[in-house]
């Protein structure tokens, strides 16, 4: 009996194309400067829908994004693929601030922080943000529709405060929505009495599916579903898991629930 193993392994090409074009909204054209592998590639006022870069890079590391004045901002999209084909996909901003995560491939850059909120990832005051080809999970938090779901909530990613207990989000609103190289550590707490309820999910896809996130330091409630943080004790009948008392809880991101299959041939 012989029994022959193969393997094949297939990798990306090297080279990687990158793409940037301004969004067609009535303010979205304006200054922009693209840094790729640390040397200046594009910058200047690019007004609306312009392709503002379209170019391959052999060696490509890094990309980075800034606006280059103070009083204005750009507002669009940022893509990438490798030069031997397959579609574009979007850039993911590493550091950008607003509660989106740039999944669309949507980004802005603003010399200060007047940029349109509904661009998902802002880089603003003048920052450089990085740019990655790829961030695989994606935390995120959505305030329920539901009664009492509105309301304050305050989120530290990894001890870093992301969303502050003073901001109230109205129902549907998403409090956090952003990718990272490796599952993050969140922490919420109640921002007031005036408790929030929403759910906290995590995908291991970029956001092609998602599963709830494991809940640490929170009592059970009495629904089938729900996260609740309460700066007081109403929670119980509202959601499935409860932080009151202005208690911090944890979130953490379960295992991946994807599947690798083997197969194994053997000829006789």
């Amino acid at each position: 009996t012989t029994t022959t193993t193969t393997t094949t392994t297939t990798t990306t090409a090297g080279t990687v194309c990158v793409k940037f074009q301004t969004g067609d909204e009535i303010n979205d054209g304006g200054y922009l400067r693209i840094d790729v592998n640390g040397v200046e590639q594009e910058s200047g006022h690019f007004g609306k829908g312009v392709v503002v870069l379209n170019k391959c890079y052999p060696n490509f590391q890094t990309i980075e994004i800034t606006c280059p004045h103070k009083d204005d901002a750009w507002a669009g999209t940022a893509h990438w693929k490798d030069s031997a084909g397959g579609a574009w996909q979007p850039l993911i901003c590493r550091d950008c601030t607003g509660p989106g995560s740039g999944l669309s491939g949507e980004v802005g850059v603003d010399g200060d922080s007047n940029l349109r909120d509904t661009v998902g990832a802002a880089c603003l005051n003048e920052r450089k943000c990085k740019l990655d080809k790829a961030l695989d999970v994606c935390v995120r938090l959505e305030t329920g529709t539901g009664g009492i779901a509105a309301g304050n909530i305050e989120v530290k990613v990894d001890n870093v405060v992301v969303e502050k207990k003073n901001t109230y989000y109205s129902k549907g609103k998403v409090v956090l929505y952003k990718c990272y190289k490796s599952p993050p550590d969140i922490e919420v707490k109640a921002g007031s009495n005036n408790g929030w309820v929403g759910s906290a999910e995590v995908s291991y896809d970029r956001g092609a599916t998602w599963q709830d996130m494991m809940h640490e330091g929170f009592e059970d409630g009495t629904k089938n579903a729900g996260t609740c943080v309460d700066g007081n004790s109403d929670c119980k009948s509202h959601s499935k898991f409860m932080c009151e008392d202005g208690d911090t809880c944890t979130l953490k991101a379960p295992p991946s629930q994807a599947t690798t299959t083997t197969t194994t041939t053997t000829t006789t």
